[in-house]
């Protein structure tokens, strides 16, 4: 018996990055994930790595910088499963990329803003 059979999981931006890897790992222990993100095709690969060895998993989308979308993702996540046993917050917004330059995050103030404000609102919304 795999040490997390019978939890469900979800974990916020879980379809790149640390949460990417955090959902494999908490569907090869056992547990079924909610894979969480705003790219349905990139959360489908998600889905289908932790289904590959064995897990299981959905995907939720969700952009958790409108606040109504993170009342939608939490009324979509207690229609689709009985209970949620753990809670991975790990949503962010990203600096790499095309936000990058010169090996730094391009962070501008408005950028700053919007990561403050998904940090701090989306952990503390109650349902």
């Amino acid at each position: 018996m795999k040490k997390l059979s019978g939890k469900t999981a979800l974990v916020t931006g879980s379809t790149d990055g640390v949460g990417r890897l955090v959902a494999r790992k908490l569907g090869q222990a056992g547990a079924r994930v909610l894979v969480h993100g705003r790219d349905a095709e990139r959360g489908a690969r998600v889905v289908a790595d932790i289904e590959a060895s064995g897990g299981a998993a959905g995907f939720l989308a969700a952009d958790l910088s409108a606040l109504a979308e993170v009342r939608r993702l939490a009324d979509t996540a207690q229609a689709t499963v009985e209970r949620l046993d753990i809670l991975i917050n790990n949503a962010g917004i990203g600096t790499a990329g095309a936000h990058a330059r010169h090996g730094r995050p391009a962070f501008t103030s408005p950028s700053w803003i919007d990561l403050r404000d998904q940090k701090l609102e989306s952990g503390f919304l109650q349902h």
